[in-house]
């Protein structure tokens, strides 16, 4: 009898460990400086061209994850996934429908921030000389917004902390004067 226990605890436990292995990774490299697996999120980007009315494919460095989506699936921002550009920055809360293959109960993506004219790009150079002077001299502020964890790693002189995603909870950090020049850096991809 205690053979056959020791064979079953053996096999569970065997099973525990080749699951996540089965089902590949869930966070992408570029998406795993600021995003953490939690066993039902998919962290990474669309595959090009395969956006349809009910599925998209999602890739996880690589591993590409077949993603099934219905009415019942929560899509933020956006109505079908035909809408989203190739390679759009995505997270699929999930159930696993097998190998590769999952439900989205809910499709979330990051928009592209574009900085096509050169008025909205600031070099080193000119950041280490307003870092010179206090942000009260220099009528400036430095937004990192990068997550807390990347913020208490080292952050720049006088930094403020407001994450990206969590901008709508720390938006009262920004300055009442208008005219004051906001310099905001992350280390994201995107």
């Amino acid at each position: 009898m205690f053979g056959k226990r020791k064979i079953s605890l053996l096999a569970v436990g065997l099973a525990l460990i080749a699951a996540p292995a089965m089902a590949g990774s869930l966070v992408a490299s570029n998406c795993a400086g600021c995003h953490q697996s939690d066993g039902d999120t998919l962290w990474g980007t669309i595959l090009p061209g395969s956006q349809t009315d009910t599925t998209v494919e999602l890739t996880t460095g690589k591993d590409v994850w077949k993603v099934r989506y219905d009415k019942k699936s929560i899509l933020e921002s956006f109505s079908n996934a035909r809408e989203l550009p190739d390679e759009t920055a995505i997270a699929v809360t999930f159930k696993a429908e097998g190998v590769g293959r999952a439900y989205a109960e809910e499709i979330s993506y990051k928009s592209s921030y574009d900085f096509h004219q050169l008025d909205n790009v600031i070099t080193m150079s000119k950041v280490a000389q307003l870092l010179e002077k206090s942000p009260a001299e220099g009528n400036y502020m430095i937004v990192d917004a990068r997550g807390y964890d990347n913020f208490i790693e080292g952050h720049l002189p006088n930094a403020v902390l407001i994450p990206y995603y969590e901008y709508q909870d720390f938006k009262d950090r920004m300055p009442a004067d208008k005219n004051t020049l906001i310099v905001a850096y992350c280390r994201g991809f995107t």
